[in-house]
């Protein structure tokens, strides 16, 4: 009974447990998004698309604490913004094969590659939304290409000398400085804004983007890897923590609930989750355009 006991509650609180604990609710304001999106002149981007690189199956609960034990598909996904008459914006990375049998990853889609690097060399920006290696390491094996270097816009939590951001494989060539603030959030590109969230990891940030139709998209990176953390306010479980990199959870909860706000501020806001795959092929919640290759698997 003592070890059932033990068990009961090492699971409930490895994979259940979600407490928000205490926090101070993070500041964002929907007006002051759309005035920063709209303080650079010039064509905002209108349609997105996703590529699928790789994916494995992992329980509902190890993302999202309390969602059920049944296995959902993570998916390693960069992001494609279209910008009429310019180059496409893109945001998060794909991965090699090498790198997806380091992470576990259970299928690889080299035509979802394939498509990634073609708009890696082609962009007229790129941005991530943390330094883990599922989002920034794909762009960082890409940077000997002058091309890509030139539109790579990080901040200083994304660079070597930051301590998750140590751990990737760098170029040898020299890199370039950081661009991108970890204070306030900022206009990058003609409706495009960069919500700084150090606090999750060093280089965590979210992107905001009002797309010249109206439309109002949040690339929440980590923060909500699933459309169920930032639906239900869950961040990840406390096994992820013990075994992952730590995020530090409060943090975590006060982005959540700035979410919350934004989305009571603006119920149309899409919140984009970082590796939700099953998300984005909902009819209902789907963005305009997804651009799977033709093998991935069910």
């Amino acid at each position: 009974m003592l070890f059932l006991l033990t068990g009961l509650v090492a699971f409930w609180y490895l994979l259940r447990e979600n407490s928000p604990g205490q926090f101070e609710p993070k500041q964002l304001d929907i007006a002051e998004l759309r005035s920063l999106a709209g303080s650079i002149p010039g064509q905002a981007p209108q349609g997105l698309s996703a590529g699928l690189i790789a994916i494995h199956k992992v329980p509902s609960d190890l993302i999202s604490p309390g969602s059920g034990m049944q296995r959902r598909i993570y998916g390693i996904m960069p992001f494609r913004l279209e910008v009429p008459g310019k180059p496409p914006i893109l945001i998060d990375g794909g991965i090699s094969r090498r790198l997806a049998r380091q992470l576990g990853m259970s299928w690889y889609g080299d035509a979802g590659q394939k498509k990634f690097v073609q708009t890696a060399q082609r962009a007229s920006l790129i941005l991530a939304t943390n330094e883990r290696p599922e989002h920034l390491q794909g762009l960082l094996e890409l940077a000997g290409e002058q091309s890509v270097i030139k539109q790579l816009r990080l901040n200083p939590g994304q660079l070597p000398s930051a301590r998750l951001a140590a751990k990737l494989h760098w170029p040898t060539q020299p890199f370039v400085p950081a661009e991108l603030s970890t204070g306030k959030p900022q206009a990058v590109a003609p409706g495009v804004v960069v919500i700084p969230a150090p606090g999750v990891t060093p280089g965590s940030q979210m992107i905001y983007v009002r797309e010249a139709g109206g439309r109002e998209l949040l690339f929440a990176g980590d923060i909500a890897q699933f459309a169920d953390n930032a639906i239900h306010q869950r961040a990840r479980s406390h096994l992820l923590d013990l075994y992952g990199d730590a995020e530090n959870r409060a943090e975590v909860q006060a982005w959540l609930a700035a979410i919350g706000r934004l989305t009571a501020q603006a119920p149309n806001l899409v919140v984009v989750p970082a590796h939700d795959k099953l998300w984005l092929l909902d009819s209902g919640a789907r963005p305009n355009l997804i651009d799977w290759p033709d093998d991935v698997p069910e």
